[in-house]
């Protein structure tokens, strides 16, 4: 009889005590997701990650960034020369400073967009669309290039 009443004890003390754990393990799981899910959320949106617009916060202020010194304003086409000066409107500051300690790689960007088109090809809104484009696989987050202007635009067919 004891043996009955000890296989009884323990047979209803543990069945119902690992089946409350259980709700309670799948809780903790479900909050540790949902606290992981609003840091990577709140990092994005610390590190100027994000389109032009924050849901909910309406369109984010857009940051001028003026081409410096050190990029060129003359490039050649595979049949003439552009002499264009550009100003990025950026989606925040962390993507305008990233541009600006890496001149060198914005200018191989212009190059590269450039050095393989006519001089007929070559159409300010195409360009700018090209160029943003470019820019945001650069920097590795897309939407960082707001707008693309042209402070200074020409362009001449080498005969």
């Amino acid at each position: 009889m004891d043996e009955i009443s000890e296989e009884g004890a323990s047979g209803s003390s543990g069945g119902p005590k690992q089946l409350s754990l259980m709700p309670v393990m799948i809780l903790l799981v479900l909050v540790c997701i949902l606290m992981a899910a609003n840091l990577y959320v709140s990092m994005t949106r610390r590190n100027g990650g994000g389109g032009g617009e924050a849901k909910g916060k309406g369109p984010v202020k857009a940051v001028p960034w003026e081409a410096p010194e050190e990029i060129p304003t003359q490039f050649t086409t595979t049949d003439g020369v552009v002499v264009m000066k550009v100003e990025l409107e950026m989606a925040g500051e962390a993507p305008a400073k990233t541009l600006s300690e890496h001149p060198g790689r914005v200018a191989d960007v212009f190059v590269s967009v450039l050095e393989t088109k006519k001089t007929d090809e070559v159409t300010t809104e195409a360009l700018k669309e090209e160029i943003k484009e470019k820019i945001n696989k650069m920097l590795g987050i897309d939407d960082q290039v707001v707008e693309v202007n042209f402070l200074q635009f020409q362009k001449q067919k080498l005969q």
